[in-house]
């Protein structure tokens, strides 16, 4: 079988797996399923569980006119009952009523985390962007966009509902008309076990010091290209280096957890803590690869580790993007907050982000996530021929 179609029968697979939320039976039969691939690119999987709340919601809608709108409530905010709560539909955050809130997707953590905070509404209707820069221009992508749970661990502030963005002039209307409205958003948190799928190709000289490759393997939907993509990327890493071989040990971790608080990549550097300051770090974040995304983002905490991906992702159809220093986001943050200062993450963007219509059939090109994933290899290839962090 081609690398080519090796890649599109793992994203294939996993898309087709279901709703891959963190904890569900999906993310449980998923690390199964992928413990199996490593096995296949030569390697000994683990499993290892770790404990976790897993949030069930209920019925979640907003009724107003007459007219009940489904939506989803964020993962870390306060909840309603089943009868939920009524109120005025205004779009001021301020006043003991419902609040209508518009934000752009690039800007709604940060934004929506101090408007919760400081937020007097009983409750809040939050509708999203797709991918335009401005809240609904030409342009944008229609939908339900959800938003990871970054405090999933300290909840906070009134329930928050989330609903597609389609019906945002029609709220905006009812909201100008000071109309009545109920938001009911029930939810559960149970204790459960989620699970980070790991290996290690032990190399042939333990005082060299370690790489480490990681991805997320969890999140909203089914998420082909946010997921899928980096997982596949992964994979191909892992074989390849099984192939070449490696003087020095490289750990591989996927892990759970990535919507809620990064909470499987908080377990990972728990389990390994000495992985954080001791490797040098090659992550597979979001939507490599997507159809609809534009450019790829590569995230570099040095110079040095910056011209090593530049030197390999130059091959790439895609333009790339590059940062350096310190990472903003994801699981890399998690190790730069940790004091690890040696690591790449490569990202895409995509119109579909954490939204239902991520899929296989009309985000994914496999040609594309060909060439990072062989581009890819040639980094860690050339990372456990010496690494940055030896010095």
């Amino acid at each position: 079988m081609s690398q080519r179609e090796r890649i599109s029968n793992v994203i294939r697979e996993y898309d087709a797996q279901g709703i891959h939320r963190t904890a569900t039976t999906t993310d449980e039969a998923s690390a199964h399923w992928l413990a199996d691939h490593v096995r296949a690119a030569g390697l000994e999987p683990r499993l290892e569980g770790y404990d976790v709340h897993r949030l069930d919601p209920g019925e979640c809608f907003l009724e107003l006119d007459g007219r009940r709108i489904e939506g989803v409530p964020l993962f870390d905010c306060t909840y309603t009952d089943v009868d939920g709560v009524a109120g005025q539909f205004c779009t001021s955050t301020s006043s003991d009523e419902i609040a209508l809130v518009e934000v752009e997707r690039g800007h709604l953590a940060s934004n929506l985390r101090t408007l919760r905070r400081e937020s007097d509404a009983v409750a809040i209707v939050v509708v999203t962007a797709g991918r335009g820069g401005t809240v609904f221009t030409d342009g944008d992508t229609r939908g339900l966009v959800l938003q990871n749970a970054y405090d999933f661990d300290e909840p906070f502030g009134p329930p928050v509902l989330q609903v597609s963005n389609e019906v945002v002039e029609w709220l905006r209307e009812r909201a100008e008309a000071g109309t009545r409205a109920r938001v009911v958003a029930p939810a559960k948190r149970t204790w459960a076990t989620a699970y980070n799928v790991t290996a290690e190709l032990p190399g042939s000289d333990p005082k060299l010091k370690p790489v480490a490759v990681n991805t997320p393997r969890s999140g909203w939907w089914e998420i082909a290209a946010e997921r899928g993509s980096g997982i596949a990327c992964w994979l191909e890493v892992m074989r390849g280096l099984v192939a070449s071989g490696s003087q020095r040990r490289v750990f591989f971790s996927a892990n759970s957890g990535h919507e809620l608080s990064f909470s499987g990549m908080v377990s990972v550097l728990e389990s390994y803590p000495n992985l954080i300051t001791d490797a040098t770090w090659l992550h597979f974040g979001a939507n490599i690869g997507a159809t609809t995304g534009t450019r790829g983002n590569i995230a570099a905490s040095t110079e040095a580790l910056q011209r090593i991906a530049a030197a390999e992702l130059d091959s790439v159809s895609r333009p790339t993007h590059y940062v350096i220093g310190k990472s903003d986001g994801g699981e890399m943050a998690s190790v730069h907050r940790r004091g690890g200062r040696q690591y790449l993450a490569l990202t895409n963007d995509n119109a579909y982000f954490h939204m239902r219509e991520d899929r296989f059939s009309n985000n994914i090109n496999v040609d594309l996530v060909t060439e990072y994933a062989s581009a890819c290899l040639r980094i860690a290839q050339r990372l456990v021929a010496h690494s940055p962090s030896d010095t």
